[in-house]
């Protein structure tokens, strides 16, 4: 019996894994497999009541790639802040006034240096572009497809806390917490769930116990629900905040 739980085990890990490879860092794959039901498979009671070693296991890999999905869409909008900065410091006036991306020298043909520095300034004006253009795409891709508000629907919020509270392996403690912490935002419950900063601080003097990742893990969860009242302090929020999308605007 044990065998055969294993073989199971190992058949549904592979599948989880065959589903990553075809969705991670492809938006419109991501999109097709939520149009066609794959979040509720994915996220089916069945698989997430299940309180075997195994079980749990499984549910920490459907876990760890919903989330780094989510994290893809996090880091499209901070990359296309970050474009957005660099093309507005070689031209302050492309927003307002969308200019040619074809920067051309009024230099007299005699004046070679000019003309270098010219070249190079184009050329870096073109790069730059270039970038912001991909980076804007692939921000639309993600928005369109949504992955928040499906998952909202389908009670993450509710697995993501509960993988953290049923938790009794340290080597695990890295990536419960980092699921957590990347679904702050979107389960902005976290921040009043009195349960989560129980055991927060219940195991608060026992964090340096852990291997560092999770520590620090522990420690910024530890900030944020029990000491900052739920309110999201982070590296990454901050630099989202600086320039919040719209595709209207461009």
């Amino acid at each position: 019996m044990g065998n055969e739980l294993d073989h199971v085990y190992r058949l549904k890990s592979a599948a989880i894994y065959a589903i990553s490879c075809l969705v991670r860092n492809f938006p419109t794959a991501q999109n097709v497999l939520i149009q066609n039901g794959g979040l509720n498979i994915l996220l089916n009671e069945k698989i997430f009541v299940n309180n075997c070693e195994n079980g749990y296991k499984l549910q920490l890999k459907i876990a760890s790639l919903l989330t780094t999905l989510l994290q893809e869409r996090y880091d499209a909008e901070i990359n296309f802040n970050i474009q957005r900065s660099k093309l507005e410091e070689l031209d302050p006036s492309f927003f307002s006034s969308l200019p040619s991306p074809h920067h051309q020298s009024a230099a007299d043909s005699d004046s070679s240096s000019t003309d270098r520095e010219s070249a190079a300034h184009s050329y870096e004006y073109n790069i730059t572009l270039s970038k912001f253009l991909e980076a804007r795409s692939k921000l639309d891709q993600y928005s369109e497809l949504n992955l928040g508000y499906s998952l909202a629907n389908l009670q993450w919020c509710n697995i993501a806390k509960t993988l953290f509270i049923k938790n009794n392996h340290k080597t695990n403690m890295e990536t419960v917490t980092n699921i957590l912490l990347t679904n702050l935002n979107l389960c902005d419950k976290f921040g009043r769930d009195k349960q989560l900063r129980n055991i927060l601080v219940k195991i608060r003097d026992s964090f340096g116990e852990y291997e560092e990742g999770a520590e620090l893990n522990l420690i910024q969860l530890y900030e944020v629900l029990v000491e900052g009242e739920g309110e999201r302090r982070n590296v990454k929020e901050e630099e989202r905040g600086k320039h919040r999308y719209d595709k209207d605007e461009l």
